[in-house]
């Protein structure tokens, strides 16, 4: 069997094998942004939803959504050493663009409906 000696253990050295029940060394998790990371992708999916005509009023909560966790996450961004700024940024300006879309669908609706009464025309 390669790799291992005669009595059963591998050809490392004592010093570098680790006793039965001793615990693993483990990695500390570097730091992360999840307010940024959630801002990018409620502001895509707001973007997205906006751009369907019916769907839109669904992003209007999404779109509030991604500028708020947009505004969070930049500062902590900032506290984090930049980590998920560009995110945050993404989050909160497809959120801005959503509700800017959504706004112009519900007045283009509002404007047709209006013009539909007036002239008396089945619209």
């Amino acid at each position: 069997m390669a790799g291992a000696d005669e009595a059963g253990g591998t050809d490392r050295p004592a010093a570098d094998r680790q006793p039965y029940g001793a615990p693993s060394p483990s990695m500390v998790a570097a730091p992360t942004n999840g307010t940024a990371t959630a801002a990018g992708t409620v502001g895509i999916i707001a973007l997205v939803l906006s751009l369907i005509p019916v769907i839109n009023l669904i992003s209007w909560p999404l779109s509030i959504a991604a500028i708020v966790l947009g505004a969070i996450g930049v500062p902590r961004a900032s506290r984090l050493g930049g980590m998920g700024r560009r995110m945050a940024i993404a989050g909160l300006v497809l959120g801005m663009l959503a509700s800017g879309i959504a706004i112009l669908y519900i007045a283009l609706y509002y404007n047709f409906q209006a013009s539909c009464t007036v002239n008396g025309s089945p619209c």
